[in-house]
């Protein structure tokens, strides 16, 4: 009976101690987890995360002071806003520094972290304003940029998730107190291969509209992305003429060249060869057959996709490109409208085709450089025919040009042919509904232009 009685107590005493050293194993890490977040984090943060990710965010929520956002359309960039309206005190008036910028961002703290399927990323921007400054949230925007190296291709935007929330609850940016964000970087476990890996980042704070302030790692981001010293805004009126431009004619088959830098089949799609010579034109359109795309085309050295994807700049430089978006690698410039103005005329024709001679030239395209000097006396745009009757040009000419919204493109011959034509396709939709309700479509009426 002693002997048993004996056993079950050093029975009792063992399992106690083994369960004590699990107990003080687990303390310990946890307590290790929670000192330094750059050794490990917690399972729960990590699932707070995962859950932060998936959380459906609220649209246009800013009244409501939403902390997530989402990029929705799967773009490689975030544009945050501050969401704070406020200045510090009721009746306080703005004031920005001047010489010097009106916050910085004073560190970036980049870590991984683990979830059930992928490694992701957290990165925990400090942004400080001037301690001088009476900023208006409104006006503050953060544009946060990630990138990945792939295999054989180098530094690319990434196709990861991303998202984002405020740890600084209160965002008073007259305070020149500090402002937190954290922004994270899910990598989609469909798409991801081991060729495709996180590179970094490069983070810009702009102050109604004018960059303030921007940190990036490693300084190969910085080379490979372009930093935007003014943010320009999808209104008509940012689109600034571009003037005394060098214009050519081009046409679909010159040089037996039939196809078009976003359209292996440009000729067939058009309907055949547009002849240039007058003789062999009437009413803007070749006399041999009805073109099936719009024969207002035009040509400007720039493409925004190269080998399938978009090329490093895109999202950055061209204005339109977050309104635009259809997909990785579906050009927001092919079909594009563009302003052409000769004298008191102006013409208006679909952006279908990259040159003259180059198609990298976005300082030109979207900035405020001037062409380059080339073969062709330095042009910097390509028309097509029926925009050289319309503005009667000479084969080389001098024209000015801006971008144009759909929205503000005025009736003309331009808005009559096409399968590219967005007024062409509403308008047989249209047609399409009335006959569906028993009536019969009106025939387009295209005003004939003043000459």
């Amino acid at each position: 009976m002693t002997k048993r009685l004996a056993f079950a107590l050093v029975l009792c005493v063992g399992v106690a101690f083994g369960i004590a050293i699990r107990w003080t194993k687990e303390l310990a890490t946890a307590a290790f987890a929670h000192h330094d977040r750059n050794v490990a984090i917690a399972p729960e943060a990590t699932a707070q995360r995962e859950q932060n990710m998936a959380a459906p965010v609220p649209a246009n929520d800013r009244e409501g002071n939403a902390e997530r956002f989402k990029n929705e359309a799967g773009k490689a960039w975030l544009d945050i806003e501050s969401e704070e309206k406020v200045l510090r005190r009721d009746g306080e008036e703005e004031h920005v520094p001047a010489g010097r910028p009106a916050m910085q961002i004073t560190d970036v703290s980049d870590e991984e972290f683990p979830t059930s399927t992928v490694t992701g990323r957290a990165l925990t921007i400090t942004i400080v304003p001037d301690k001088e400054a009476r900023l208006s949230g409104e006006s503050v925007l953060i544009r946060a940029v990630l990138c990945d190296k792939v295999a054989g291709r180098g530094i690319v935007l990434t196709d990861a998730k991303m998202s984002c929330e405020w740890l600084t609850p209160h965002r008073h940016w007259a305070d020149g107190e500090p402002k937190k964000l954290l922004l994270y970087y899910l990598p989609d476990v469909n798409r991801r291969t081991p060729e495709r890996n996180y590179f970094g980042y490069l983070i810009s704070v702009y102050y109604r509209g004018q960059l303030q302030t921007a940190r990036w790692q490693p300084d190969e981001v910085k080379t490979a992305f372009q930093t935007p010293q003014r943010l320009q805004q999808p209104t008509a009126q940012s689109y600034a003429w571009k003037t005394n431009i060098t214009t050519t004619v081009f046409w679909i088959g010159l040089d037996n060249n039939s196809n078009s830098a976003w359209d292996q089949e440009w000729q067939v799609n058009y309907g055949g060869f547009d002849n240039p010579d007058q003789s062999a034109r009437r009413n803007y359109i070749p006399v041999a057959f009805i073109p099936k795309q719009n024969p207002f085309y035009c040509a400007l050295p720039y493409n925004d996709v190269m080998h399938g994807q978009f090329k490093p700049e895109a999202p950055l430089v061209i204005p339109w490109f977050k309104q635009s978006y259809m997909g990785q690698g579906q050009s927001v410039c092919w079909h594009r409208w563009v302003a052409i103005r000769k004298g008191n005329r102006t013409c208006y024709a679909q952006w279908e085709d990259c040159g003259p001679f180059r198609q990298d030239y976005f300082q030109y395209v979207f900035g405020n450089e001037r062409p380059k000097p080339n073969l062709n006396n330095g042009a910097g745009l390509s028309v097509s025919p029926a925009v050289r009757d319309y503005l009667e040009l000479e084969p080389s000419d001098v024209t000015d040009w801006q971008f144009v919204d759909t929205q503000d493109v005025p009736p003309g011959p331009w808005r009559s042919y096409g399968e590219n034509n967005p007024f062409v396709v509403v308008q047989r939709q249209a047609g399409q509904h009335l006959v569906q309700q028993g009536g019969s479509p009106r025939p387009s009426a295209t005003p004939t232009p003043n000459k």
